[in-house]
C-alpha cells in the first residue's frame, strides 16, 4: 500500500553549484560517499530529527514574523548514499505537505548546509525546504510516496463528510 513517508534527493553526487554565484569561496561544493557517511553520522548524533520546512521559513521567521511550520522530518536511519546520484533521505511528511506535493504545488527540495570554504566539501546539513525554485539545478523532484509493491489489491474509501472536515481543519 502507500507509505506515509517520501523519498527525496537531499544533495547531488560529485561537484555542484547554484545557478547564481554560489559558492563564492571555492570552485564548487562536493559530496561523495565519504562525505555522506560523515553527514549521516552527524545527524545520527543529534537527538532531534532534521526539519524540512516551506521556502526556508525557519530562517525567515525572525525577520518576517510569519510562522515556520514543518513540512516533514528526517533522521539518519533513513538516509543513504547512492553512488553517482547523491545523498537521499526518506522524509516523514506532514499531511499538509503530502497534499502540497501530490497536487504538484511543490516539486523540489532546497538543502541548507555548511561547507569547507577551501575544499567545498559539505560538512553539516542544517535542514531543507520544499520549494519551487531550488538554487541547485537538476535536483530530482520530491515524491510524496515511496513506490510500493502491492501483493494484493486494496480498496480505500473515506466518507466525504470526514474528508471535508479534515480539509477544513487543515486549512484552518
Amino acid at each position: 500500500a502507500l507509505s506515509s513517508n517520501g523519498e527525496m534527493q537531499l544533495l547531488p553526487a560529485g561537484e555542484f553549484r547554484t545557478g547564481d554565484t554560489r559558492p563564492a569561496e571555492c570552485a564548487c561544493w562536493i559530496t561523495n560517499a565519504d562525505i555522506a557517511a560523515t553527514l549521516i553520522a552527524d545527524i545520527a548524533s543529534r537527538d532531534n530529527p532534521v526539519v524540512v520546512d516551506y521556502e526556508h521559513q525557519t530562517f525567515l521567521a525572525a525577520t518576517n514574523g510569519k510562522p515556520a511550520p514543518a513540512a516533514g522530518w528526517f533522521t539518519a536511519e533513513h538516509m543513504e548514499w547512492r553512488e553517482g546520484q547523491g545523498l537521499f533521505v526518506r522524509v516523514e511528511w506532514t499531511e499538509a505537505a503530502k497534499l502540497h506535493i501530490e497536487s504538484g504545488e511543490y516539486k523540489f527540495i532546497s538543502p541548507v548546509f555548511n561547507y569547507d570554504k577551501k575544499t567545498g566539501a559539505v560538512i553539516k546539513i542544517i535542514n531543507a525546504a520544499l520549494t519551487n525554485n531550488p538554487a541547485i539545478d537538476g535536483m530530482e523532484e520530491v515524491s510524496a510516496r515511496l513506490t510500493a509493491s502491492l501483493t494484493q489489491q486494496e480498496t480505500l474509501s473515506m466518507d466525504i463528510e470526514e474528508l471535508s472536515e479534515d480539509l477544513r481543519w487543515m486549512l484552518n
